[in-house]
C-alpha cells in the first residue's frame, strides 16, 4: 500500500467555456417535434425540437435499427432540460448516428436517480461517429457522462466533448461513456472537464469491460472520486470466460485525478481483468490516502508496452510506484520516465510512433500544450473557446499568484474533502490570494473568470 502525493511547480492551464451551473427547468420532452419521422432510412436533424424528437422516438420504443440520423447544423439546448436518447436497455438506441462535425452545445441532463445518463443512455448495437458537444451539465447515479451512460456493442469514432461537468453519484461515471462494455470501442475520442464520481470514475470512461477497446482518445481536466480513479479509466471488472482483453492503445491522460480514500491512476483506477497498455503516456498528478499509482492504481493482469510518464509534472521519480498494488502476480511495467522538456520534442513522437504500421502521433507547439498528441486532433476544427491560466507556485508559504488573459470574477478554497475554506470575488486579469490563514496541508483551488472555470491542488506549508 502506497501513499503518493504528487505536485508540480508551475501549471499552465487550459480551460474550455463553463456552463452555467443552474439549469432550466422545463423539459425538451414537452417540446419535441416529431413529425419528421416517415417510412424512411435516412433523416436530417437541424434543430433542438427535432433532435428532442428523437430521444422521444426512442423512448417509445423505436430503436432506429438500421436508420442513419445525420446532425445538419449546430444544435443549442440550452433551453430546457434534456432527456437521454434511449434510457434503458430495453429502450436503447440501435441506429447510426452522425454528428457531421456540428456543435452540440449546452446539454443539461439532470437525472439524480438515473441509470445510464447522458446525451445518450444506453447505445447497443449501434454506430455513433463525428459528434461534437460543448458545455455539458450532466447529474446522474449509475453509468453517467456526456455522450453515452452506456455503449453496449457498439461503437463511437471521432466523438469529442469540451466543458463538461459530469457528477455521477454512484458508479460507472465517465467524461464521455460511463459504461463500455462487450465489444464496445472508442476511436479517436476525448473528453475536457471535470468530472466527479463515487467509484469506477474516469477521465474519459468510468468502466471498461469485455473486449472494449479504447484507441487514440485522451481525458484532460480534473477527475475525482471516492476510491478507483484514473485519468483516462475507472475500473475494468473481471469476466469468466478467458481471453477477454481490454486493450489500450495510443491514449494519454493530462488529467489531475483525486482518490479521497483509495485506488488512483494516472492512466487507470483498477482492473481485475486482461488489461493491455502500449504507446501511451500520463502527465497529470495523482493524490490519493492509499494505493495510488502512476500508471495504474490497483490490477491483477497487466500487460504494457511502450508507455511514458513525465517525472517533472507528475512527480514521480521512482518507477516502482507505477503501479500502487498487485491484485496478482507482479510483472515488469514497460513505462519510461522522461521529463517534460523530452516529453515535449520530435523525438518523442518518433518513440510513441515506433513499431507501429500505423504513425497516429504527432507534435505542435499550439496543440496539447506541445505534447504529443494525434493527426486528428491537429486537423479537427477546435470547438469552444479556451483561455490559459497560470497558477504558481504549489507549494504555498503565505500567496497563491493567478494570471489570465480573462477576466477574473471569483475564488474558492476548498479542503480535499470537499469542504469549502473561504471564496471571495475578483476583478482584474491577475490577483494575489492569501493562503496565510490556512493550517499546513493539501488544498483544491477554483478559479472563475468570465470564459469558465478550472481548479487546481496546492500544498500549504
Amino acid at each position: 500500500m502506497r501513499k503518493i502525493l504528487l505536485l508540480v511547480s508551475f501549471a499552465c492551464l487550459i480551460v474550455t467555456n463553463a456552463i452555467a451551473q443552474t439549469p432550466p427547468t422545463t423539459q425538451w420532452s414537452d417540446n419535441a417535434n416529431t413529425l419528421w419521422y416517415n417510412d424512411a432510412t435516412t433523416f436530417n436533424i437541424d434543430s433542438a425540437m427535432d433532435l428532442a424528437g428523437l430521444s422521444a422516438l426512442v423512448e417509445a420504443g423505436n430503436t432506429f435499427a438500421g436508420k442513419t440520423i445525420n446532425i445538419t447544423a449546430d444544435i443549442d439546448l440550452s433551453e430546457h432540460l434534456f432527456s437521454p436518447i434511449g434510457k434503458s436497455t430495453t429502450k436503447s438506441f440501435s441506429g447510426i448516428f452522425d454528428g457531421g462535425n456540428h456543435v452540440i452545445s449546452n446539454l443539461f441532463i439532470v437525472t439524480p436517480n438515473g441509470i445510464f445518463t447522458g446525451f445518450f443512455g444506453q447505445v447497443t448495437n449501434a454506430t455513433l461517429k463525428n459528434i461534437k458537444i460543448n458545455n455539458a451539465y450532466i447529474r446522474g447515479e449509475d453509468s453517467s457522462a456526456t455522450l453515452a451512460g452506456g455503449l453496449l456493442n457498439s461503437t463511437a469514432t471521432d466523438c469529442h466533448v469540451t466543458g463538461i461537468d459530469v457528477n455521477g453519484t454512484g458508479p460507472n461515471t465517465g467524461g464521455l461513456v460511463g459504461s463500455l462494455i462487450t465489444n464496445s470501442h472508442l476511436l479517436r475520442t476525448s473528453a475536457s472537464g471535470t468530472v466527479v464520481g463515487v467509484n469506477q470514475t474516469g477521465g474519459l470512461v468510468g468502466s471498461p469491460w469485455d473486449l472494449a477497446t479504447i484507441t487514440e482518445s485522451f481525458a484532460s481536466g480534473t477527475v475525482t472520486g471516492t476510491y478507483i480513479v484514473g485519468g483516462l479509466a475507472g475500473y475494468s471488472a473481471f469476466t469468466f470466460v478467458p481471453n477477454r482483453p481490454i486493450p489500450i492503445n495510443n491514449c494519454y491522460s493530462t488529467s489531475y485525478e483525486t482518490a479521497t480514500i483509495e485506488r488512483a491512476g494516472g492512466l487507470y483506477g483498477g482492473s481485475s481483468g486482461q488489461l493491455i497498455i502500449k504507446n501511451s503516456y500520463v502527465t497529470g498528478t495523482i493524490t490519493a490516502p492509499d494505493t495510488s499509482g502512476g500508471l495504474i492504481g490497483t490490477v491483477g493482469n497487466l500487460t504494457t508496452e511502450n508507455n511514458y510518464i513525465d517525472t517533472n509534472t507528475t512527480g514521480i521519480t521512482d518507477l516502482n510506484n507505477l503501479v500502487g498494488a498487485w491484485d496478482g502476480p507482479f510483472v515488469p511495467v514497460n513505462m519510461i520516465a522522461k521529463t517534460t522538456e523530452e516529453m515535449k520534442s520530435d523525438a518523442m513522437v518518433t518513440l510513441l510512433n515506433a513499431a507501429q504500421t500505423t504513425t497516429p502521433w504527432t507534435r505542435s507547439e499550439s496543440v496539447n500544450n506541445g505534447y504529443p498528441s494525434f493527426d486528428a486532433a491537429l486537423s479537427t476544427p477546435s470547438f469552444g473557446n479556451s483561455v490559459a491560466v497560470v497558477i504558481y507556485p504549489t507549494v504555498v508559504k503565505s500567496v497563491i499568484n493567478v494570471e489570465t488573459a480573462a477576466n477574473l470574477s471569483g475564488y474558492a478554497i476548498y479542503s480535499i474533502t470537499g469542504q469549502q475554506i473561504s471564496a471571495n470575488k475578483l476583478n482584474s486579469t491577475s490577483a494575489q490570494i492569501s493562503a496565510d490563514g490556512l493550517s499546513a496541508g493539501v488544498y483544491i483551488l477554483q478559479i472563475t473568470t468570465d470564459q469558465g472555470k478550472v481548479t487546481r491542488k496546492f500544498v500549504k506549508n
